[in-house]
Order: structure tokens, then sequence, then C-alpha cells
């Protein structure tokens, strides 16, 4: 009866540790990062003359970031294919990732609602 009660207590402690250890770990996590959200202006979302972008969102978490906007095809023709790169900074304005999404079929004067996950 006292192992029983021994190893009880053991797999206590060991539960209790891992609660205790995730309780800091999220507390770290949430006093390391901010969530950001909120819409682009003009100034941040940059084209050429050939798209265009509305309605550009962002949101983010601990872990995960989302971006949506509409890219509109304003050159009157059918685009096959085309990449839209997009590249994210810190606070210190300087270069953090550049990431490409692939779009397909876009029709002439048509927008194409992109959600894309980071």
């Amino acid at each position: 009866m006292d192992r029983m009660k021994t190893f009880l207590t053991y797999v206590l402690l060991i539960i209790g540790f891992f609660a205790v250890s995730i309780l800091l770990e999220n507390g770290l996590l949430m006093a390391m990062y901010s969530r950001i959200m909120g819409e682009f202006d003009g100034y941040y979302a940059v084209t050429n003359s050939e798209f265009s972008i509305n309605n550009a969102r962002a949101k983010a978490c601990n872990v995960n970031g989302y971006l949506s906007f509409d890219l509109i095809n304003t050159t009157g023709k059918f685009v096959d294919t085309c990449y839209v790169k997009i590249d994210l900074y810190n606070e210190q304005n300087l270069l953090a990732d550049t990431e490409y999404i692939e779009t397909k079929g876009m029709q002439a004067r048509r927008y194409q609602a992109i959600q894309y996950k980071i």
C-alpha cells in the first residue's frame, strides 16, 4: 500500500509539473508577443500598374498570422498565372520575411479574394 501511495505521489508531481510549465510557457508567450489586427492603407499596399489591391487586412496571434486582400486584375486581359510578392517588416522597419503567393486564372477587370496563412 505504501508503494501505491508513493507511486501516486510521483504521478501527481509529474502532472503538476507539466501543468505549471504549460501555464508559465503561455504567460511568457503572451508577454513577448502582442496581437496585431488592422487594415493597411495605400502606403503599405504597393502594386505595379497592372494590378491593384483593395481591402487588405492582417491579423496575427502568438503563432499564426493571416493576410486577406482583394487582388484586382486591371490589365484588360486574362492572366493565367501571376505571383504576389509580400514583404513583411518588423517594428524597426527591417525586412523580416518575404512570401510569394501564386494566383491562377485571373479574369480581366475582376477581383480574386485571397486569404493567406503565414
